[in-house]
């Protein structure tokens, strides 16, 4: 498996993020959160050019309320700028999963050390392909792909991923 990038590992925005979703869990305003997406693919890959930053984060209820109160105490501003909150200089897409495949895969986050002293949950690489195969634009499978050629994933789990969600292979 590739080692994420110096430059990825020492980008202070996105450390200050973990830093905040980790607080969040400690202080049970969340659940627990996985990173998804791009930057969550950049933890099994080279790094790569992406525009923000996707959190799944697992909450009691549905009320969003609570953990945009906790960010507001912390000094971030919480208006939603498109479908994204700005943070440390990253736009952050914050949201629950809502499908059966997004919840499963939240439960299945591994923890990295990003940089000196900051934890960050990360989807496993399996969940993170299925997912990109579920969404199916260019961007995504390509990402998809990126996982398969430099991660040693868990084939039999990701079949298996695929076969229980319906997700076809593009």
């Amino acid at each position: 498996m590739p080692n994420p990038s110096k430059e990825f590992l020492e980008f202070e925005g996105l450390k200050k993020i973990f830093k905040v979703f980790n607080q969040l869990k400690k202080e049970k305003v969340i659940n627990g959160y996985g990173v998804v997406g791009a930057i969550g693919a950049m933890f099994y890959t080279q790094s790569f050019q992406t525009n923000d930053a996707d959190i799944f984060i697992l909450m009691t209820g549905t009320n969003y309320a609570p953990v945009f109160h906790r960010l507001e105490s912390l000094g971030y501003d919480t208006t939603i700028k498109g479908t994204h909150l700005m943070m440390e200089g990253v736009l952050v897409d914050i949201f629950a999963p809502s499908d059966p495949l997004s919840q499963e895969a939240l439960k299945s986050v591994q923890t990295f050390n990003f940089g000196a002293r900051t934890e960050v949950c990360v989807v496993r690489p399996e969940y993170l392909i299925a997912m990109a195969y579920d969404i199916g634009r260019h961007k995504d499978l390509a990402r998809a792909e990126m996982i398969i050629s430099q991660t040693d994933i868990d084939r039999k789990l990701l079949n298996d991923i695929l076969r229980r969600h319906k997700v076809k292979r593009p």
